[in-house]
């Protein structure tokens, strides 16, 4: 875990492994344990570091449902498979009026600043880290 500054708020990153359902527990669970509202980002490109193909059956055994938390107020999704978490997210009963679709990482930060309220917690896996990483940075150095 990595925390920043970010348009006066603080940005906790947390990096979670695919196709972990418990790294995936583990970081839900410390982010609903923390107090205030919160938004969260959630995002991947690669399903797998290890298969070549696109298998994410595994965001189906993530418990995406604690997530229907008051303390939670917007759920970003980014990354490829953006469009199959909005459907999970879904399904897991998570308001639709809470979910954001940015599929242009361009536009992640003004959508941040201007959608969204409370602590940030993203979690994402290695391909998104370094490209969070530098919207951090380019937002850091303005």
């Amino acid at each position: 875990m990595e925390i920043y500054d970010f348009d006066n708020r603080k940005w906790q990153m947390l990096v979670s492994k695919n196709e972990n359902n418990l790294s995936y527990k583990q970081s839900l669970d410390y982010i609903l344990h923390q107090e205030g509202e919160k938004t969260i980002i959630l995002g991947f490109d690669s399903s797998s570091r290890r298969y070549k193909e696109n298998d994410i059956s595994w965001i189906w055994d993530i418990d995406f449902e604690s997530l229907n938390d008051t303390s939670i107020k917007n759920i970003i999704l980014i990354g490829k498979f953006c469009y199959d978490m909005k459907v999970r997210m879904e399904y897991a009963g998570i308001q639709k009026d809470k979910i954001i679709l940015v599929e242009n990482l361009e536009n992640l930060s003004e959508t941040i600043k201007t959608k969204t309220t409370g602590k940030i917690f993203s979690m994402v896996c290695f391909d998104k880290e370094i490209q969070l990483k530098k919207i951090i940075k380019e937002e850091n150095n303005d």
